[in-house]
């Protein structure tokens, strides 16, 4: 939802504020490369909803979220690889330095993503209220870090601040997640699952575990 996209939004804000147009115009086509990623784990989450509030068990949740990290963690790696080419394409070659900023926001997208699968699973729990204050200290922190570097180091700052917070926003949501599956090893992907993977890969179908 919209706490999700704010801290990009809020770096893109103060790149504007403190170093113009040109600097904002290049990270915001790194975002914008960023947010056509986030599909993938929106639309997983979105499928995990109306299972954990429908009553299905947190190993759902948890091999969900185990076949994301998977699928996901293989597309931000591969769109990090291809950036530079196809922003290029896409944008023209003006915006060729966007492709180091998502280099440098890449972490921040997977970790997102990866947050977006688990915020999915506490929405359909009826939303702790844990799980909704960990964003006061992303927040917190990527201002921090924006407000101290930004100025005088340049617009990689903001990119590396999202990825710092959304990295943050992670560790605390799998903290909070881990109660509810079992522990962090329910979380961890298992060598069956990456080879059921690869089948399905060349099946060209990727069904979300039932649990």
């Amino acid at each position: 939802g919209f706490l999700s996209f704010l801290i990009i939004r809020i770096d893109l804000f103060l790149v504007n504020g403190y170093l113009g147009a040109r600097q904002a115009g290049l990270y915001g086509v790194a975002g914008a490369f960023a947010d056509g990623l986030f599909v993938l784990p929106l639309v997983i989450g979105l499928n995990v909803f109306p299972r954990v509030a429908g009553g299905a068990g947190a190993a759902t949740s948890a091999a969900v979220f185990r076949l994301t990290v998977l699928v996901y963690g293989f597309v931000v790696l591969l769109s990090a690889l291809l950036a530079g080419p196809l922003i290029s394409v896409l944008y023209g070659p003006a915006f060729a330095a966007s492709a180091s900023l998502y280099h440098w926001l890449a972490p921040g997208v997977l970790s997102l993503g990866l947050v977006t699968v688990i915020s999915h699973h506490f929405a359909g729990r009826g939303f702790p209220l844990q799980a909704l204050t960990v964003w006061v200290i992303g927040l917190a922190v990527n201002l921090a870090i924006n407000i101290a570097f930004l100025p005088s180091a340049g617009t990689y700052i903001a990119a590396l601040s999202s990825s710092v917070a959304y990295t943050l926003l992670l560790v605390l949501y799998l903290r909070l997640f881990a109660r509810d599956v079992g522990g962090l090893r329910e979380l961890i992907p298992r060598p069956r699952e990456l080879t059921a993977l690869a089948r399905a890969l060349m099946r060209r179908s990727i069904p979300l575990p039932s649990g």
